[in-house]
């Protein structure tokens, strides 16, 4: 999936892209968030060839592309840092630090693999950027206000705690926010926001917001190119990428753990943390 940012006076969006998992064998495909290595690194390489691709700490300016990944899972550091380092590009990637302590907190893809502490540890040492995706992926704006500071606050203590540095970058889970939210995240000490949504011209987000866009398993490198340079206005690219995002997420393609759930009463035996599970 893909991102873009919207310039402070410009009007303009420089762009960003968005991963979930990557794969080498091809899995029972379950959302539209896999693609296969071969496709993440040509769609990188046609990419490369018309911005320089960094992370949201990085972010310079219109000629950057600011390249992320969502949920944390181990194919990143498999499958697509070793690939980025070797043509030096850079990015930010987004951890749900549930899965720090033994259990997913979702299961959107089926089982997956997490990044364990030591590997967000390296991902770090190695130059890119750490950010929260909150404690347990919940919808932040259906909960209370001690539940969604208990998503932001904890996932914050966790990363730093475990990294030794600030974590200052926040993608919303599902990519849903509101003003409230935003407040609390902003509250927590977070200063740099991602979120996924469609194709959206009228957003009027200033930085450090950053609005997402997808790029699917079918999308070829010229679809995802399209979006980045949002244009043309009619293509396939760019319809995909507005009417997609409805669909991929949130309805009877994906299922959610049950401690998503909105509506889950809020106590510290449903916190992942209070089982007896260490950092590895």
């Amino acid at each position: 999936m893909a991102i873009w940012y919207i310039g402070a006076t410009s009007g303009k969006t420089p762009p960003c892209l968005l991963f979930h998992n990557i794969y080498i064998t091809p899995p029972k495909l379950r959302t539209l968030s896999e693609i296969s290595r071969h496709t993440f690194e040509d769609i990188i390489t046609t990419v490369a060839a018309h911005y320089t691709i960094t992370s949201l700490r990085e972010y310079a300016g219109s000629t950057d592309m600011v390249l992320t990944f969502d949920d944390g899972f181990s194919s990143i550091k498999e499958h697509a840092l070793p690939f980025l380092e070797t043509h030096g590009h850079n990015a930010t990637i987004f951890i749900i630090s549930g899965a720090l302590h033994g259990s997913s907190p979702l299961d959107i893809y089926g089982k997956r693999s997490y990044l364990s502490a030591a590997d967000i540890r390296e991902i770090a040492e190695r130059g890119f950027e750490i950010g929260s995706h909150t404690m347990h992926h919940r919808d932040l704006r259906q909960l209370s206000l001690k539940e969604c500071l208990y998503e932001l606050e904890g996932s914050k203590k966790d990363l730093e705690d475990l990294l030794g540095m600030p974590v200052e970058a926040l993608s919303f889970p599902l990519g849903l926010w509101n003003k409230r939210v935003l407040s609390l995240a902003k509250q927590a000490g977070y200063s740099r926001f991602s979120f996924y949504t469609g194709m959206p011209s009228r957003y009027t987000a200033t930085p450090p917001h950053f609005a997402a866009r997808g790029v699917y398993p079918f999308d070829s490198p010229q679809d995802v190119l399209e979006k980045l340079q949002c244009r043309p206005r009619y293509s396939q690219g760019r319809t995909r990428g507005a009417i997609l995002p409805h669909f991929a997420k949130g309805t009877a393609m994906a299922k959610y753990h049950p401690s998503y759930a909105p509506w889950r009463i809020f106590t510290p035996q449903h916190d992942f943390r209070y089982q007896q599970n260490t950092y590895q």
